[in-house]
């Protein structure tokens, strides 16, 4: 299933890559191997369907948008797909997706909003609603942000 080298590239992918120029690279240094060695088990691994993808993972607070609101919307189902897209079109959105409602939770679109401040984030929700005709709808600010990390197989 995995070689020796597979082994060393997944404990080293699998914790924080270096930020570097070069960080195949540099992983290929720690673990003694060459850059095109390292990428070429990288694609075996995703294409055999062990690994997914290799993504970087923002902490939104340290990047200087502290403020994060969930705005959670009633959207009518005929205008869903089309008021999703323009939402998600907003560069200051990085998740946008429909769930099911509930009779105690009636919302269907989620919708993660990054700000400075509180206003730019409430601007961009007051931008939609107006643009969408939306009047039942909540923004839920984040309060604390818990430790981002994946799943860790050796």
């Amino acid at each position: 299933m995995f070689d020796e080298l597979d082994i060393l590239i997944i404990k080293e992918v699998q914790e924080n890559m270096p930020l570097t120029l070069d960080p195949y690279g540099d992983i290929a240094k720690t673990i003694g191997s060459t850059r095109t060695e390292v990428i070429k088990h990288l694609k075996k691994l995703n294409d055999n369907g062990f690994m997914k993808r290799i993504v970087a993972i923002l902490n939104h607070r340290d990047s200087g948008y502290p403020e994060n609101g969930m705005l959670a919307a009633v959207v009518p189902k005929d205008v869903l797909m089309d008021a999703g897209q323009n939402l998600s079109d907003e560069p200051n959105v990085t998740h946008c997706y429909e769930r099911k409602s509930y009779d105690n939770w009636p919302y269907n679109l989620y919708a993660m909003i990054h700000g400075k401040t509180r206003s730019e984030v409430e601007n961009i929700v007051e931008k939609f609603i107006t643009e969408t005709n939306i009047d039942d709808y909540q923004i839920l600010y984040s309060t604390k942000e818990f430790k981002k990390s994946s799943l860790k197989y050796f």
